[in-house]
């Protein structure tokens, strides 16, 4: 302690150190101790380092809050009356859960056109032999390759 602290113990057991309190005091003025440590000097250009880092920081955050109002726009139900703004995970998560759903969509839709195609081909099947019957008049360009 320096002598200018001063501890003054009390009849209770408690006691009363007036530089915690001066520190206390100025912690609750907004004067932090960590604050007061920030101001010092530290080494030429630190100063101009972290002033980079935190605009660096500000600016990956304000891309980050941009690509998210980006991805909430484009979301269903995302910005209906009803709902109020997405948290930023709500909105991945939402993002992702409406990413499956399409591709559960899709592959549906591919093994319906897959099923419709080979049922398509398959139904085809007996009408082929009534082009080639006599029941059917050739085309005229049948008749052509048929003489070759």
């Amino acid at each position: 302690m320096s002598h200018h602290d001063e501890t003054r113990f009390h009849d209770d057991g408690s006691f009363e150190n007036s530089d915690a309190k001066g520190m206390l005091e100025q912690d609750y003025h907004g004067d932090d101790v960590e604050g007061k440590s920030k101001n010092r000097k530290g080494p030429p250009g630190q100063k101009h380092v972290r002033l980079n880092i935190n605009s660096r920081e500000r600016r990956r955050m304000h891309d980050l809050n941009d690509a998210l109002d980006e991805l909430r726009s484009v979301i269903p139900y995302a910005h209906s009356p009803s709902v109020r703004k997405l948290s930023k995970i709500a909105t991945l998560l939402l993002a992702k859960n409406y990413i499956l759903m399409q591709a559960h969509a899709l592959e549906e839709m591919r093994r319906i056109i897959a099923y419709l195609n080979h049922h398509s081909a398959v139904d085809a099947l007996p009408y082929q032999h009534l082009s080639q019957s006599s029941c059917v008049p050739p085309r005229p360009g049948d008749r052509d390759m048929q003489l070759k």
